[in-house]
């Protein structure tokens, strides 16, 4: 039997879950639903993936999926998470920005330790990380990392101004925590 998952968020990070699985790198999972924000881009890729659109939470959990692929970032993880950590859900965590909330990775812990849940980190920057680290375990070397992003990306994020539309800034200077 197939194990089922969701996927929390309809954005480019989602889309590129769902075509992974219409692709075939998932043979052992079944999508059974996509959660988002905005309707448009949750229905649009529902209906490509042939799966139900879901907006209301409460009506996701009573489907129990085994595992919640997230990729809404950390505003959506602070109100999905835990939720389907308690229902015994396992979250795939694609958003780790959210752990830098105080208090909250200790939250997500107690609820998964509740619902018998696991919480997966996924690698992508956290693997960029590593490779810092490595060169700095190595001696007389210094490293850092440089990331941009498109201004619509950060909305809905701390550090989201409207500025950011015409200009290039600096939003973000420092260490990972």
């Amino acid at each position: 039997m197939k194990k089922t998952f969701v996927i929390a968020g309809a954005g480019k990070l989602g889309t590129i879950l769902a075509q992974a699985w219409l692709d075939g790198f998932l043979p052992e999972y079944e999508l059974i639903g996509i959660y988002g924000r905005s309707r448009e881009n949750t229905t649009r890729l529902a209906r490509r993936t042939g799966c139900p659109a879901y907006f209301d939470l409460h009506e996701l959990l009573l489907y129990r999926p085994d595992y919640l692929a997230e990729a809404a970032g950390p505003e959506c993880v602070k109100e999905i998470a835990i939720p389907f950590l308690h229902a015994g859900t396992n979250l795939l965590l694609l958003s780790i920005g959210a752990l830098a909330a105080p208090g909250f990775y200790g939250e997500l812990e107690t609820a998964a330790r509740q619902g018998n849940a696991r919480i997966h980190l996924c690698s992508g920057a956290i693997g960029g990380f590593d490779v810092l680290r490595t060169a700095a375990l190595m001696g007389n070397s210094s490293a850092g990392i440089t990331s941009q992003k498109a201004a619509g990306e950060l909305r809905h994020t701390p550090v989201y101004s409207e500025v950011l539309l015409a200009a290039k800034q600096t939003v973000f200077s420092g260490t990972a925590r």
